[in-house]
C-alpha cells in the first residue's frame, strides 16, 4: 500500500524533483501508519499482495500475446482470399466469483481484435465473433484460468487499495488547494486553486461510486461538476467586471486631475 500511495503522489504531483520526493516519502509514510493503525490494514495482507504481484506480470504478458496472435488470425482472414468470415453472436458462462475478475475477463475479450463482448450480466457473457474458429474454448480460455488464480484475495483487494489510496490523497490535495486559494497571492492562483478544489471533489465522488458500488454517486458527481464549473464561470465573470470598473474609476481620476 506504500508503494500505491508513493505512485499516485507523484502522479497527482505532475512531476518528479528531490523536494516532492522527500515529502512524498514522508506523507505516504505517515499515512500508511495511519491506515495500519486506525484502518483494516495490516503489513501481513500487503506481503501476500505483493507475492502476486509475478501473477500479474504474468497476465499481462499473456494478454500482450493473445492480442497478437488475434491480430495475426485476424489478417489471416482478411489477406486470404479463401478464407470467408463467418461473424456469430456466441453466449457462455463462467465460473468467476468477483465482479473485478468478471469485468476484467469482459474487457481482455474485447481488447483482443476478433471479438467483442456485447453483454455482461452475472456470469453470463454475450460476444461478437468476426468467426466462429475465435469462440472455440473460450469458457475455458488462458483468461479464465489465470483470474481464477488472481481473484483468490488479490483483483478486489488490490482495486480497493488504489482507490483508497487514490481517495487519501485527494483528499490532502483538496487541503492543499485549499490553503493555496486563501494565500494566493494572485487572483489568478485562487480561480485555479479552486477549480481544482472541484474537480477533485468530482473524483472523489466518482471513486466513492465504484467503491461504494452505488451508481446513483454518479448522478451526484455530474451535478456537482456543473455547480462547479458555473461557480467558477460566475466569480471570473464578477471579478472581471470589477477589475474593468475598477480601471474606467482610475482613468476617470486621472483625467480629472489632467483637467485641473
Amino acid at each position: 500500500m506504500y508503494l500505491i500511495l508513493l505512485i499516485l503522489w507523484f502522479i497527482f504531483s505532475g512531476k518528479v524533483t528531490l523536494e516532492i520526493f522527500l515529502f512524498g516519502l514522508v506523507i505516504c509514510g505517515w499515512l500508511y501508519w495511519f491506515m495500519t493503525k486506525h484502518m483494516d490494514y495490516s503489513i501481513q495482507n500487503d506481503l501476500k499482495l505483493i507475492a502476486k504481484i509475478p501473477r500479474f506480470i504474468k497476465y499481462g504478458i499473456i494478454l500482450v500475446w493473445e492480442v497478437i496472435k488475434s491480430n495475426l488470425a485476424v489478417i489471416r482472414i482478411i489477406l486470404s482470399p479463401g478464407l470467408e468470415a463467418d461473424p456469430t453472436f456466441y453466449t457462455f458462462e463462467t465460473d468467476l466469483k468477483t465482479e473485478v475478475a468478471r469485468v476484467t475477463l469482459a474487457n481482455c475479450i474485447t481488447l483482443t481484435p476478433g471479438t467483442y463482448t456485447v453483454a455482461l450480466e452475472d456470469n453470463k457473457y454475450t460476444i461478437h465473433a468476426l468467426d466462429k474458429s475465435f469462440t472455440e474454448g473460450i469458457e475455458e480460455s488462458v483468461f479464465v484460468k489465470q483470474l481464477r488464480k488472481l481473484e483468490e484475495y488479490a483483483m478486489s483487494v488490490l482495486l480497493d487499495r488504489i482507490m483508497e489510496g487514490s481517495m487519501v490523497l485527494l483528499i490532502i490535495g483538496i487541503f492543499l488547494a485549499f490553503a493555496r486559494a486563501v494565500r494566493g497571492p494572485r487572483f489568478t492562483d485562487r480561480i485555479v486553486a479552486i477549480n481544482m478544489i472541484g474537480t477533485m471533489t468530482t473524483a472523489i465522488i466518482c471513486i466513492l461510486s465504484a467503491y461504494l458500488k452505488e451508481s446513483m454517486l454518479v448522478d451526484v458527481a455530474l451535478v456537482y461538476t456543473l455547480l462547479s464549473f458555473l461557480a467558477v464561470v460566475i466569480i471570473c465573470h464578477v471579478v472581471t467586471l470589477h477589475h474593468k470598473g475598477r480601471e474606467l474609476y482610475l482613468k476617470r481620476k486621472e483625467q480629472e486631475a489632467e483637467k485641473q
